[in-house]
Protein backbone atom coordinates (compact mmCIF):
# COMPACT_ATOMS: atom_id res chain seq x y z
CA UNK A 1 0.00 0.00 0.00
CA UNK A 2 1.70 3.65 -0.68
CA UNK A 3 2.47 5.55 2.12
CA UNK A 4 -0.07 8.29 0.96
CA UNK A 5 -3.00 5.79 1.39
CA UNK A 6 -1.28 4.10 4.50
CA UNK A 7 -1.39 7.44 6.07
CA UNK A 8 -5.08 8.30 5.23
CA UNK A 9 -6.50 5.03 6.65
CA UNK A 10 -5.14 5.68 10.04
CA UNK A 11 -6.37 8.94 9.99
CA UNK A 12 -9.46 7.52 9.11
CA UNK A 13 -9.33 4.76 11.89
CA UNK A 14 -7.87 7.65 14.60
CA UNK A 15 -4.39 5.47 14.93
CA UNK A 16 -0.53 6.58 13.74
CA UNK A 17 1.81 4.30 12.79
CA UNK A 18 3.94 2.97 15.02
CA UNK A 19 7.38 0.20 14.84
CA UNK A 20 6.73 -3.35 15.61
CA UNK A 21 4.07 -4.31 17.97
CA UNK A 22 1.30 -2.39 19.43
CA UNK A 23 1.81 -0.64 22.66
CA UNK A 24 0.26 -2.77 25.95
CA UNK A 25 -0.16 -6.17 23.62
CA UNK A 26 -1.35 -8.94 25.43
CA UNK A 27 -2.17 -12.61 23.35
CA UNK A 28 -0.42 -14.50 20.50
CA UNK A 29 -0.41 -12.67 17.45
CA UNK A 30 -2.86 -14.90 15.31
CA UNK A 31 -5.55 -13.63 17.98
CA UNK A 32 -4.79 -10.09 17.34
CA UNK A 33 -4.88 -10.21 13.61
CA UNK A 34 -8.17 -13.01 13.59
CA UNK A 35 -11.16 -12.31 11.56
CA UNK A 36 -13.83 -15.07 12.65
CA UNK A 37 -16.48 -17.67 10.84
CA UNK A 38 -18.85 -19.62 12.63
CA UNK A 39 -18.98 -23.26 11.32
CA UNK A 40 -21.83 -25.98 12.90
CA UNK A 41 -19.77 -28.98 13.05
CA UNK A 42 -21.66 -32.46 13.36
CA UNK A 43 -20.51 -35.89 14.09
CA UNK A 44 -22.29 -37.41 11.20
CA UNK A 45 -20.37 -34.86 8.58
CA UNK A 46 -18.66 -36.13 5.61
CA UNK A 47 -15.43 -35.32 4.49
CA UNK A 48 -16.91 -33.88 1.13
CA UNK A 49 -18.93 -31.53 3.67
CA UNK A 50 -16.39 -30.75 5.58
CA UNK A 51 -13.70 -29.93 2.75
CA UNK A 52 -16.22 -27.94 1.25
CA UNK A 53 -17.00 -25.63 4.17
CA UNK A 54 -13.59 -25.01 5.27
CA UNK A 55 -12.57 -24.07 1.40
CA UNK A 56 -15.24 -21.41 1.66
CA UNK A 57 -13.78 -19.76 4.36
CA UNK A 58 -10.22 -19.77 3.03
CA UNK A 59 -12.01 -18.23 -0.03
CA UNK A 60 -13.25 -15.89 2.29
CA UNK A 61 -10.05 -14.80 3.91
CA UNK A 62 -11.38 -15.98 7.33
CA UNK A 63 -8.12 -16.82 9.64
CA UNK A 64 -10.05 -18.45 12.74
CA UNK A 65 -12.81 -20.87 12.51
CA UNK A 66 -15.05 -21.17 15.81
CA UNK A 67 -16.31 -24.37 15.83
CA UNK A 68 -19.92 -25.40 17.24
CA UNK A 69 -21.07 -28.86 17.54
CA UNK A 70 -22.97 -30.10 21.60
CA UNK A 71 -20.48 -29.28 23.89
CA UNK A 72 -23.15 -27.50 25.15
CA UNK A 73 -25.48 -30.61 25.94
CA UNK A 74 -25.37 -33.08 28.88
CA UNK A 75 -23.07 -35.23 27.70
CA UNK A 76 -21.43 -39.03 28.95
CA UNK A 77 -18.03 -39.29 29.25
CA UNK A 78 -18.66 -41.80 26.04
CA UNK A 79 -20.18 -38.91 23.80
CA UNK A 80 -17.90 -36.08 25.08
CA UNK A 81 -15.21 -38.53 23.57
CA UNK A 82 -16.74 -38.94 20.34
CA UNK A 83 -16.90 -35.08 20.22
CA UNK A 84 -13.35 -35.00 21.11
CA UNK A 85 -12.72 -37.43 17.90
CA UNK A 86 -15.12 -34.58 15.75
CA UNK A 87 -12.91 -31.94 16.86
CA UNK A 88 -9.35 -33.84 15.90
CA UNK A 89 -11.01 -34.35 12.61
CA UNK A 90 -11.60 -30.81 11.90
CA UNK A 91 -8.44 -29.49 13.18
CA UNK A 92 -6.25 -32.00 11.17
CA UNK A 93 -8.48 -29.92 8.64
CA UNK A 94 -8.43 -26.03 9.75
CA UNK A 95 -5.17 -26.35 9.98
CA UNK A 96 -4.11 -28.11 6.68
CA UNK A 97 -5.52 -24.95 5.20
CA UNK A 98 -3.30 -22.34 7.43
CA UNK A 99 -6.72 -21.21 9.54
CA UNK A 100 -6.91 -21.66 13.62
CA UNK A 101 -9.25 -23.26 15.44
CA UNK A 102 -11.23 -22.53 18.29
CA UNK A 103 -14.26 -24.44 19.81
CA UNK A 104 -17.32 -23.25 21.49
CA UNK A 105 -18.88 -24.63 24.97
CA UNK A 106 -21.08 -22.88 27.67
CA UNK A 107 -19.86 -22.47 31.04
CA UNK A 108 -22.32 -22.32 33.34
CA UNK A 109 -25.38 -23.47 31.53
CA UNK A 110 -25.73 -27.03 30.75
CA UNK A 111 -28.81 -27.62 28.65
CA UNK A 112 -30.35 -31.88 28.30
CA UNK A 113 -32.34 -32.24 25.00
CA UNK A 114 -35.69 -32.95 26.34
CA UNK A 115 -34.88 -32.45 30.19
CA UNK A 116 -38.51 -32.19 31.10
CA UNK A 117 -39.49 -35.63 30.27
CA UNK A 118 -35.81 -37.42 31.71
CA UNK A 119 -35.07 -39.01 34.34
CA UNK A 120 -31.51 -38.18 34.28
CA UNK A 121 -30.43 -35.06 33.64
CA UNK A 122 -28.10 -32.27 35.09
CA UNK A 123 -30.32 -30.58 37.44
CA UNK A 124 -31.73 -33.31 38.91
CA UNK A 125 -28.63 -35.50 38.29
CA UNK A 126 -27.00 -32.62 40.28
CA UNK A 127 -29.27 -30.27 42.26
CA UNK A 128 -26.89 -29.27 44.57
CA UNK A 129 -24.56 -27.74 41.64
CA UNK A 130 -27.73 -25.62 40.68
CA UNK A 131 -27.04 -21.49 41.75
CA UNK A 132 -29.74 -20.65 43.85
CA UNK A 133 -31.40 -17.74 44.18
CA UNK A 134 -34.50 -15.67 45.25
CA UNK A 135 -36.82 -17.87 47.63
CA UNK A 136 -33.97 -20.45 47.70
CA UNK A 137 -34.98 -21.55 44.08
CA UNK A 138 -33.00 -23.49 42.25
CA UNK A 139 -32.09 -22.04 38.71
CA UNK A 140 -33.20 -24.36 36.35
CA UNK A 141 -35.90 -23.63 33.63
CA UNK A 142 -37.69 -25.36 30.40
CA UNK A 143 -39.11 -24.71 27.08
CA UNK A 144 -38.32 -21.71 24.86
CA UNK A 145 -38.04 -19.12 27.43
CA UNK A 146 -34.68 -18.25 26.16
CA UNK A 147 -34.62 -18.59 22.35
CA UNK A 148 -31.58 -20.81 22.20
CA UNK A 149 -33.71 -23.09 24.87
CA UNK A 150 -36.42 -25.43 22.23
CA UNK A 151 -39.40 -27.02 23.39
CA UNK A 152 -38.71 -29.46 26.42
CA UNK A 153 -34.94 -29.11 26.62
CA UNK A 154 -34.12 -28.02 30.43
CA UNK A 155 -31.28 -24.98 31.18
CA UNK A 156 -29.23 -25.90 34.04
CA UNK A 157 -27.16 -23.03 35.79
CA UNK A 158 -24.52 -23.88 37.69
CA UNK A 159 -22.45 -22.75 40.91
CA UNK A 160 -19.40 -21.79 40.35
CA UNK A 161 -18.04 -22.86 43.58
CA UNK A 162 -19.70 -26.19 43.54
CA UNK A 163 -18.44 -29.36 42.39
CA UNK A 164 -19.47 -28.66 38.70
CA UNK A 165 -16.21 -26.60 39.00
CA UNK A 166 -13.85 -29.28 38.83
CA UNK A 167 -16.15 -31.24 36.24
CA UNK A 168 -15.84 -28.17 33.99
CA UNK A 169 -12.34 -27.40 34.09
CA UNK A 170 -11.61 -31.17 34.21
CA UNK A 171 -13.44 -31.36 30.50
CA UNK A 172 -11.65 -28.25 29.85
CA UNK A 173 -8.19 -29.66 30.55
CA UNK A 174 -9.56 -32.69 27.94
CA UNK A 175 -10.10 -29.82 25.30
CA UNK A 176 -6.96 -28.40 26.09
CA UNK A 177 -5.12 -31.29 25.60
CA UNK A 178 -6.26 -32.11 21.85
CA UNK A 179 -5.57 -29.95 18.51
CA UNK A 180 -7.19 -27.11 19.36
CA UNK A 181 -5.80 -23.95 19.35
CA UNK A 182 -8.18 -22.26 21.80
CA UNK A 183 -11.80 -22.60 23.19
CA UNK A 184 -14.61 -19.90 23.49
CA UNK A 185 -16.69 -19.98 26.94
CA UNK A 186 -19.72 -18.85 26.67
CA UNK A 187 -21.35 -16.11 29.31
CA UNK A 188 -19.94 -17.06 33.00
CA UNK A 189 -22.84 -15.01 34.82
CA UNK A 190 -25.48 -15.57 36.80
CA UNK A 191 -28.40 -16.04 34.16
CA UNK A 192 -32.07 -14.49 35.95
CA UNK A 193 -34.30 -16.59 33.24
CA UNK A 194 -35.03 -19.33 35.63
CA UNK A 195 -34.65 -16.94 39.32
CA UNK A 196 -33.18 -13.49 40.02
CA UNK A 197 -30.48 -12.62 42.11
CA UNK A 198 -28.01 -15.83 42.08
CA UNK A 199 -25.96 -17.25 43.90
CA UNK A 200 -26.80 -17.59 47.24
CA UNK A 201 -25.89 -21.48 47.67
CA UNK A 202 -24.64 -22.64 51.00
CA UNK A 203 -20.97 -22.15 49.29
CA UNK A 204 -21.43 -18.72 48.57
CA UNK A 205 -23.18 -17.87 51.86
CA UNK A 206 -20.26 -19.39 53.88
CA UNK A 207 -17.76 -18.14 51.17
CA UNK A 208 -19.31 -14.41 51.49
CA UNK A 209 -19.38 -14.70 55.01
CA UNK A 210 -15.52 -15.45 55.70
CA UNK A 211 -14.46 -13.08 53.18
CA UNK A 212 -16.56 -9.81 54.48
CA UNK A 213 -18.22 -10.90 57.74
CA UNK A 214 -21.03 -10.07 56.38
CA UNK A 215 -24.35 -12.33 55.58
CA UNK A 216 -26.10 -12.18 52.36
CA UNK A 217 -29.07 -9.91 52.58
CA UNK A 218 -32.58 -11.22 51.25
CA UNK A 219 -33.02 -10.07 47.74
CA UNK A 220 -36.44 -8.70 46.54
CA UNK A 221 -37.56 -8.53 42.97
CA UNK A 222 -36.56 -4.64 42.77
CA UNK A 223 -37.27 -2.46 40.05
CA UNK A 224 -39.42 -4.90 38.38
CA UNK A 225 -43.11 -4.18 37.69
CA UNK A 226 -45.56 -3.70 40.63
CA UNK A 227 -42.43 -3.07 43.06
CA UNK A 228 -43.38 -0.84 46.05
CA UNK A 229 -41.79 2.54 45.65
CA UNK A 230 -38.70 3.24 47.66
CA UNK A 231 -38.22 -0.58 47.78
CA UNK A 232 -34.63 -0.59 45.64
CA UNK A 233 -33.53 2.63 48.13
CA UNK A 234 -34.12 0.64 50.46
CA UNK A 235 -32.17 -2.66 49.26
CA UNK A 236 -29.20 -1.09 48.72
CA UNK A 237 -28.80 1.15 51.29
CA UNK A 238 -28.05 -1.87 53.08
CA UNK A 239 -23.92 -2.39 52.95
CA UNK A 240 -23.56 -5.86 53.07
CA UNK A 241 -26.01 -5.96 49.69
CA UNK A 242 -23.69 -3.40 48.11
CA UNK A 243 -20.86 -5.63 49.32
CA UNK A 244 -22.96 -8.65 47.53
CA UNK A 245 -23.24 -6.93 44.47
CA UNK A 246 -19.05 -6.48 44.11
CA UNK A 247 -18.56 -10.02 45.66
CA UNK A 248 -20.16 -11.51 42.54
CA UNK A 249 -18.05 -9.75 40.28
CA UNK A 250 -15.20 -11.06 41.84
CA UNK A 251 -16.54 -14.43 42.18
CA UNK A 252 -17.30 -14.98 38.56
CA UNK A 253 -13.86 -13.60 37.81
CA UNK A 254 -12.43 -16.51 40.17
CA UNK A 255 -14.00 -18.81 38.12
CA UNK A 256 -12.78 -17.73 34.82
CA UNK A 257 -9.43 -17.15 35.92
CA UNK A 258 -9.50 -21.06 37.45
CA UNK A 259 -10.70 -21.98 33.85
CA UNK A 260 -7.75 -20.21 32.08
CA UNK A 261 -5.47 -21.92 34.63
CA UNK A 262 -6.66 -25.03 34.16
CA UNK A 263 -6.43 -24.63 30.42
CA UNK A 264 -2.75 -23.38 30.16
CA UNK A 265 -1.57 -25.81 32.77
CA UNK A 266 -2.55 -28.76 30.42
CA UNK A 267 -0.97 -26.42 27.02
CA UNK A 268 0.45 -23.24 27.41
CA UNK A 269 -0.32 -21.39 24.89
CA UNK A 270 -3.39 -22.51 25.04
CA UNK A 271 -6.09 -19.71 24.50
CA UNK A 272 -9.33 -18.88 26.28
CA UNK A 273 -11.90 -16.43 24.75
CA UNK A 274 -14.69 -15.84 27.58
CA UNK A 275 -18.20 -14.06 25.51
CA UNK A 276 -19.48 -11.25 27.31
CA UNK A 277 -22.47 -10.01 26.65
CA UNK A 278 -22.90 -7.62 29.62
CA UNK A 279 -20.82 -4.91 28.83
CA UNK A 280 -21.17 -1.65 29.81
CA UNK A 281 -25.11 -1.47 30.73
CA UNK A 282 -27.26 -2.34 33.92
CA UNK A 283 -26.57 -6.24 32.81
CA UNK A 284 -23.44 -6.40 34.34
CA UNK A 285 -24.86 -5.45 37.77
CA UNK A 286 -27.48 -7.95 38.14
CA UNK A 287 -25.92 -11.07 35.85
CA UNK A 288 -22.59 -9.99 38.01
CA UNK A 289 -20.66 -11.01 34.97
CA UNK A 290 -18.03 -7.17 34.66
CA UNK A 291 -15.45 -7.58 31.54
CA UNK A 292 -13.06 -4.73 33.18
CA UNK A 293 -12.55 -6.84 36.53
CA UNK A 294 -10.38 -9.32 34.20
CA UNK A 295 -7.15 -6.95 33.99
CA UNK A 296 -3.93 -7.67 32.70
CA UNK A 297 -4.21 -11.37 31.93
CA UNK A 298 -1.94 -13.50 29.79
CA UNK A 299 -4.03 -16.36 27.70
CA UNK A 300 -7.29 -15.12 28.86
CA UNK A 301 -9.69 -12.74 26.31
CA UNK A 302 -13.01 -11.54 25.66
CA UNK A 303 -15.69 -12.04 22.81
CA UNK A 304 -18.42 -9.49 22.80
CA UNK A 305 -21.81 -9.81 21.90
CA UNK A 306 -22.05 -5.96 20.75
CA UNK A 307 -25.76 -6.50 20.18
CA UNK A 308 -28.03 -4.73 17.67
CA UNK A 309 -31.27 -2.60 18.34
CA UNK A 310 -33.19 -5.49 16.80
CA UNK A 311 -32.12 -9.11 16.55
CA UNK A 312 -34.57 -9.34 13.49
CA UNK A 313 -33.24 -6.59 11.89
CA UNK A 314 -30.11 -5.27 12.78
CA UNK A 315 -29.23 -1.77 12.51
CA UNK A 316 -31.50 -0.37 9.84
CA UNK A 317 -34.05 1.13 11.88
CA UNK A 318 -31.23 2.56 13.87
CA UNK A 319 -30.74 6.43 14.45
CA UNK A 320 -28.07 8.21 15.24
CA UNK A 321 -27.87 7.92 19.03
CA UNK A 322 -27.88 4.72 18.01
CA UNK A 323 -25.15 4.11 16.01
CA UNK A 324 -23.53 6.04 18.22
CA UNK A 325 -24.34 4.03 21.53
CA UNK A 326 -22.74 1.11 18.88
CA UNK A 327 -19.63 2.95 18.84
CA UNK A 328 -19.72 3.43 22.75
CA UNK A 329 -20.28 -0.56 22.90
CA UNK A 330 -17.13 -1.10 21.05
CA UNK A 331 -14.74 1.48 22.66
CA UNK A 332 -15.95 0.05 26.54
CA UNK A 333 -15.08 -3.77 24.88
CA UNK A 334 -11.35 -1.89 23.33
CA UNK A 335 -11.13 -0.23 27.29
CA UNK A 336 -11.44 -3.22 29.18
CA UNK A 337 -9.45 -5.94 27.33
CA UNK A 338 -6.30 -4.06 28.35
CA UNK A 339 -4.15 -4.56 25.70
CA UNK A 340 -5.47 -8.05 24.60
CA UNK A 341 -6.97 -9.10 21.60
CA UNK A 342 -10.72 -7.79 21.41
CA UNK A 343 -13.28 -10.09 19.44
CA UNK A 344 -16.32 -8.80 18.78
CA UNK A 345 -19.83 -10.10 16.98
CA UNK A 346 -19.92 -8.20 14.02
CA UNK A 347 -23.23 -8.73 13.59
CA UNK A 348 -25.77 -7.29 10.56
CA UNK A 349 -28.83 -7.69 8.57
CA UNK A 350 -27.93 -6.65 4.91
CA UNK A 351 -25.23 -5.66 3.66
CA UNK A 352 -25.45 -2.07 4.19
CA UNK A 353 -25.96 -2.20 8.25
CA UNK A 354 -23.40 -4.91 8.49
CA UNK A 355 -20.66 -3.29 6.59
CA UNK A 356 -21.23 -0.02 8.82
CA UNK A 357 -20.62 -2.06 12.01
CA UNK A 358 -18.04 -3.94 11.04
CA UNK A 359 -16.05 -0.65 10.03
CA UNK A 360 -16.24 0.54 13.37
CA UNK A 361 -14.74 -2.59 15.10
CA UNK A 362 -11.79 -1.94 12.60
CA UNK A 363 -11.95 1.52 13.32
CA UNK A 364 -11.13 0.20 17.04
CA UNK A 365 -8.83 -2.55 16.15
CA UNK A 366 -11.95 -5.18 17.55
CA UNK A 367 -11.54 -8.27 15.33
CA UNK A 368 -14.84 -8.97 13.72
CA UNK A 369 -16.76 -12.35 13.87
CA UNK A 370 -19.29 -11.63 10.85
CA UNK A 371 -22.49 -13.56 11.27
CA UNK A 372 -26.32 -12.12 10.14
CA UNK A 373 -27.77 -11.34 13.77
CA UNK A 374 -29.07 -13.25 15.90
CA UNK A 375 -26.97 -16.75 15.13
CA UNK A 376 -23.65 -17.69 15.31
CA UNK A 377 -22.78 -20.16 12.28
CA UNK A 378 -23.96 -18.07 9.74
CA UNK A 379 -23.47 -14.94 7.20
CA UNK A 380 -24.90 -12.17 5.62
CA UNK A 381 -23.46 -13.31 2.71
CA UNK A 382 -20.62 -15.14 1.76
CA UNK A 383 -19.45 -12.63 -1.12
CA UNK A 384 -20.14 -9.49 1.58
CA UNK A 385 -17.60 -11.28 4.02
CA UNK A 386 -14.82 -11.98 1.44
CA UNK A 387 -14.78 -8.17 0.46
CA UNK A 388 -14.99 -7.31 3.88
CA UNK A 389 -12.11 -9.70 5.07
CA UNK A 390 -10.03 -8.80 1.59
CA UNK A 391 -9.93 -5.47 2.11
CA UNK A 392 -8.97 -6.03 5.83
CA UNK A 393 -6.22 -8.61 4.50
CA UNK A 394 -4.98 -5.58 2.76
CA UNK A 395 -4.80 -2.93 5.25
CA UNK A 396 -4.04 -5.53 7.97
CA UNK A 397 -0.81 -3.67 9.47
CA UNK A 398 -2.55 -0.62 9.53
CA UNK A 399 -5.37 -1.66 11.18
CA UNK A 400 -4.07 -3.81 13.62
CA UNK A 401 0.05 -2.94 13.71
CA UNK A 402 -0.66 0.59 14.83
CA UNK A 403 -1.57 2.37 18.11
CA UNK A 404 -4.25 4.89 18.61
CA UNK A 405 -3.78 9.03 18.40
CA UNK A 406 -6.26 9.27 20.91
CA UNK A 407 -5.19 12.07 23.66
CA UNK A 408 -8.34 12.04 25.36
CA UNK A 409 -9.43 9.66 27.53
CA UNK A 410 -12.90 8.79 29.16
CA UNK A 411 -13.16 6.71 32.18
CA UNK A 412 -15.79 3.97 33.21
CA UNK A 413 -16.12 3.51 36.50
CA UNK A 414 -18.27 0.09 37.36
CA UNK A 415 -18.82 1.16 40.46
CA UNK A 416 -20.15 3.98 39.86
CA UNK A 417 -22.57 2.19 37.88
CA UNK A 418 -23.52 -0.24 40.29
CA UNK A 419 -24.39 2.49 43.02
CA UNK A 420 -25.68 4.99 41.19
CA UNK A 421 -27.84 2.71 38.16
CA UNK A 422 -29.27 0.34 40.04
CA UNK A 423 -33.06 1.77 39.85
CA UNK A 424 -33.18 2.05 36.07
CA UNK A 425 -33.59 0.05 33.08
CA UNK A 426 -30.78 -1.91 31.73
CA UNK A 427 -29.26 1.11 28.79
CA UNK A 428 -27.96 -0.73 26.25
CA UNK A 429 -29.43 2.05 23.74
CA UNK A 430 -31.19 4.98 23.28
CA UNK A 431 -34.28 4.80 21.40
CA UNK A 432 -37.46 2.36 22.74
CA UNK A 433 -39.67 3.38 19.62
CA UNK A 434 -38.77 2.33 16.29
CA UNK A 435 -39.23 4.04 13.67
CA UNK A 436 -41.82 3.28 11.34
CA UNK A 437 -39.43 3.53 8.27
CA UNK A 438 -39.81 1.82 4.80
CA UNK A 439 -38.27 -1.37 4.79
CA UNK A 440 -37.79 -3.86 1.04
CA UNK A 441 -40.17 -6.23 1.02
CA UNK A 442 -37.76 -9.43 -0.06
CA UNK A 443 -40.35 -10.83 -2.41
CA UNK A 444 -41.45 -7.66 -4.21
CA UNK A 445 -38.33 -5.46 -3.61
CA UNK A 446 -41.44 -2.99 -2.89
CA UNK A 447 -41.02 -0.43 0.51
CA UNK A 448 -43.28 -1.27 3.07
CA UNK A 449 -44.04 0.23 6.56
CA UNK A 450 -44.19 -1.97 9.44
CA UNK A 451 -43.68 -2.62 13.51
CA UNK A 452 -39.99 -4.05 14.39
CA UNK A 453 -41.25 -7.00 17.55
CA UNK A 454 -37.97 -7.78 17.81
CA UNK A 455 -36.32 -4.55 18.78
CA UNK A 456 -34.46 -4.42 21.99
CA UNK A 457 -36.84 -3.02 24.46
CA UNK A 458 -40.02 -0.69 24.41
CA UNK A 459 -39.63 0.64 27.65
CA UNK A 460 -38.92 4.17 28.73
CA UNK A 461 -36.94 2.99 31.62
CA UNK A 462 -34.31 1.57 29.26
CA UNK A 463 -32.77 4.13 28.04
CA UNK A 464 -29.73 4.98 28.23
CA UNK A 465 -31.04 8.97 28.98
CA UNK A 466 -32.77 8.02 31.73
CA UNK A 467 -29.60 6.78 33.83
CA UNK A 468 -27.40 8.83 36.17
CA UNK A 469 -23.86 7.43 35.87
CA UNK A 470 -24.57 5.57 32.23
CA UNK A 471 -26.52 8.53 31.32
CA UNK A 472 -23.65 10.75 31.56
CA UNK A 473 -21.13 8.83 30.16
CA UNK A 474 -22.81 8.40 27.25
CA UNK A 475 -23.26 11.99 26.56
CA UNK A 476 -19.60 12.48 26.38
CA UNK A 477 -19.60 9.59 24.00
CA UNK A 478 -22.01 11.50 21.79
CA UNK A 479 -20.22 15.11 22.22
CA UNK A 480 -16.76 13.53 21.86
CA UNK A 481 -18.14 11.68 18.37
CA UNK A 482 -19.68 14.73 17.18
CA UNK A 483 -16.61 16.87 17.92
CA UNK A 484 -14.69 14.60 15.77
CA UNK A 485 -12.52 14.15 18.78
CA UNK A 486 -10.06 10.77 19.06
CA UNK A 487 -10.91 9.48 22.24
CA UNK A 488 -10.15 5.98 24.07
CA UNK A 489 -12.46 4.23 26.85
CA UNK A 490 -10.85 3.54 30.03
CA UNK A 491 -12.06 1.07 32.23
CA UNK A 492 -10.95 2.45 35.73
CA UNK A 493 -10.47 -1.04 37.08
CA UNK A 494 -6.88 -1.74 36.72
CA UNK A 495 -5.72 1.39 35.57
CA UNK A 496 -2.40 2.09 35.92
CA UNK A 497 -0.48 5.25 36.08
CA UNK A 498 1.65 4.63 32.74
CA UNK A 499 -1.83 3.97 30.80
CA UNK A 500 -2.97 7.28 32.14
CA UNK A 501 0.36 8.76 30.88
CA UNK A 502 -0.79 8.64 27.69
CA UNK A 503 -3.53 11.25 27.48
CA UNK A 504 -3.40 14.75 27.52
CA UNK A 505 -6.64 14.89 28.97
CA UNK A 506 -8.55 12.81 31.26
CA UNK A 507 -12.75 13.07 31.54
CA UNK A 508 -14.25 11.32 34.75
CA UNK A 509 -18.08 11.26 33.99
CA UNK A 510 -20.07 11.55 37.03
CA UNK A 511 -17.39 9.33 38.57
CA UNK A 512 -19.24 9.01 42.35
CA UNK A 513 -17.53 5.51 43.52
CA UNK A 514 -13.92 4.62 43.52
CA UNK A 515 -11.45 3.04 45.52
CA UNK A 516 -8.59 4.79 47.66
CA UNK A 517 -6.32 3.68 44.76
CA UNK A 518 -8.28 4.86 41.99
CA UNK A 519 -8.43 8.24 43.78
CA UNK A 520 -4.83 8.61 44.70
CA UNK A 521 -3.94 7.27 40.64
CA UNK A 522 -6.09 10.46 39.44
CA UNK A 523 -4.63 12.35 41.95
CA UNK A 524 -0.68 11.73 40.73
CA UNK A 525 -2.16 12.08 37.00
CA UNK A 526 -3.28 15.74 37.51
CA UNK A 527 -0.19 16.45 39.82
CA UNK A 528 2.57 15.02 37.22
CA UNK A 529 0.65 17.47 34.38
CA UNK A 530 -2.00 16.13 33.15
CA UNK A 531 -6.04 17.85 32.86
CA UNK A 532 -8.57 15.84 34.66
CA UNK A 533 -12.69 17.05 33.34
CA UNK A 534 -14.89 15.38 36.66
CA UNK A 535 -18.67 15.91 36.24
CA UNK A 536 -21.41 14.90 38.83
CA UNK A 537 -23.20 16.05 41.68
CA UNK A 538 -21.45 14.30 44.18
CA UNK A 539 -17.92 13.44 42.86
CA UNK A 540 -15.94 10.29 44.40
CA UNK A 541 -18.56 10.76 47.75
CA UNK A 542 -18.43 7.21 47.78
CA UNK A 543 -16.13 4.07 48.03
CA UNK A 544 -15.93 0.71 45.76
CA UNK A 545 -18.67 -0.15 48.02
CA UNK A 546 -20.95 2.23 47.41
CA UNK A 547 -20.58 3.72 51.49
CA UNK A 548 -20.39 7.47 52.17
CA UNK A 549 -17.02 8.60 52.23
CA UNK A 550 -16.58 11.23 55.53
CA UNK A 551 -14.82 13.70 52.78
CA UNK A 552 -14.76 13.93 48.91
CA UNK A 553 -11.81 11.28 48.03
CA UNK A 554 -10.38 13.82 45.39
CA UNK A 555 -11.14 16.88 47.90
CA UNK A 556 -7.62 18.44 48.01
CA UNK A 557 -7.67 17.80 44.18
CA UNK A 558 -10.79 19.88 43.48
CA UNK A 559 -10.37 22.24 45.87
CA UNK A 560 -13.66 21.54 47.59
CA UNK A 561 -15.29 19.49 50.20
CA UNK A 562 -18.55 17.40 50.01
CA UNK A 563 -20.53 20.27 51.97
CA UNK A 564 -18.77 22.98 49.92
CA UNK A 565 -19.52 21.16 46.06
CA UNK A 566 -20.20 23.98 43.75
CA UNK A 567 -24.31 24.55 42.82
CA UNK A 568 -25.88 22.86 40.40
CA UNK A 569 -25.23 24.47 36.73
CA UNK A 570 -21.74 25.66 37.88
CA UNK A 571 -18.40 24.80 36.68
CA UNK A 572 -15.10 25.50 38.29
CA UNK A 573 -11.22 24.83 37.29
CA UNK A 574 -8.01 25.33 39.44
CA UNK A 575 -4.01 24.22 38.81
CA UNK A 576 -3.00 21.31 41.73
CA UNK A 577 0.79 20.81 40.40
CA UNK A 578 1.40 20.66 36.86
CA UNK A 579 -1.72 19.81 36.20
CA UNK A 580 -5.32 21.20 35.80
CA UNK A 581 -9.02 19.94 37.23
CA UNK A 582 -12.32 20.72 35.85
CA UNK A 583 -15.41 20.29 37.87
CA UNK A 584 -18.75 20.62 36.31
CA UNK A 585 -22.00 20.04 38.32
CA UNK A 586 -24.13 19.67 35.18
Amino acid sequence: MAHGRSAALLGLLGLVACEGAPARSLGADWMHKAKLAGFAAHVGMTDEELGRSLDAFVDQHVDVVIGDSILSNYLSDASLDQQLGLIERVAEEVHKRGMKLVWYLTSLEVQTVDGKNLVSTMAKDHPDWLQVGMGEKKNVFYGSQEVWVEGSDESAWLCPLSGYRDYFTARVRKLAASSLDGIWVDVPLFMDTGVKWNCRCPLHQKQFKAETGLAIPTPIDCGGEGTLPGACAKLWSDPAWRAWIQYRHRDLNDFQLAVAKAARETKPGFEVVFEVFTMDYNDAMDKGLDGTFMGNVEGVSHAWEIDSVSNGEGMLRANLDDWIGKIALTKFARGADKGRPTWAFSYGNAEWDAGQVMAILFAEQANPYETKTPQMATTVGTEFRKRMYAWADLHQDAIYGSRPSARVALLYSSHSRDYLDYDYGFAMFTNTSPPQIAGIDPKTKLPYMGPDEEWWSDERRDSVTNLEFLGEYRGFIKLLVQAHVPFAVEALQHLTLAELRDYDTVIAPNLAALTDGQAALLADYVREGGDLIITGPRPTALDELGNERPELALSQVLGFGKHSIPPLGSARSRVHGAGSVHYLHD
